[in-house]
């Protein structure tokens, strides 16, 4: 590629694209703002990566939310891998909030939207889709997804093993999906809100 159309596309953080700037930063801030427990960058992404092979089999499009987004896992990862999907990181903690929004700014990322409030100050009923990782035990994250989704919305669940994981009359399973990361199993549902 000539310097003149890399000038063009812009400086090279922003040619990187969504996923490679949320490691970069990621690996870069995770210590200083306390971001994601222990154990590897690279881990922490495969897992969400693996986990969101469970919407494969369906069109991923509307509007998506990831309750307790943090450090952006699994909401960056799924904003990265679906571009045709709305997603709202939604982020009670000011400074998680700002490294989102740093993320999304510095990688030139459109369709990503950062929320600092909680979640149950959301509109109900406002969203396609709901994910969540470490924002509330299954029942909890159901119950908001519950209030959030619209009839026919998705709630994708992220498992540890494999458990089973609830499901309220108002939902149904369309999918479970088995994973390993690192060798421990992993397991991530979809649900669909039918009533």
């Amino acid at each position: 590629m000539t310097t003149e159309a890399r000038a063009a596309e812009g400086p090279p953080w922003k040619r990187d694209g969504l996923a490679a700037t949320h490691r970069r930063l990621l690996d870069r801030w995770r210590d200083a703002m306390n971001l994601v427990g222990p154990g590897s960058t690279k881990t922490q992404l495969e897992d969400c990566r693996r986990a969101l092979d469970v919407v494969d089999d369906v069109p991923v499009d509307g509007v998506w939310v990831d309750l307790g987004s943090g450090a952006g896992l699994p909401g960056l990862v799924f904003a990265a891998r679906f571009p045709d999907a709305e997603t709202v990181l939604v982020e009670s903690r000011r400074k998680r909030a700002s490294f989102l929004e740093n993320v999304v700014v510095t990688s030139g990322a459109t369709g990503v939207e950062v929320l600092c409030e909680r979640a149950e100050d959301l509109v109900p009923e406002a969203f396609d889709g709901v994910i969540a990782r470490g924002f509330a035990p299954p029942d909890g994250v159901l119950m908001f997804a519950d209030t959030l989704l619209v009839d026919g919305g998705v709630v994708v669940l992220f498992l540890q093993g494999h458990v089973e994981p609830p499901v309220p009359p108002m939902f149904t399973v369309e999918r479970v999906h088995d994973y390993e990361v690192d060798g421990l199993a992993r397991r991530s549902v979809r649900l669909r809100k039918t009533g």
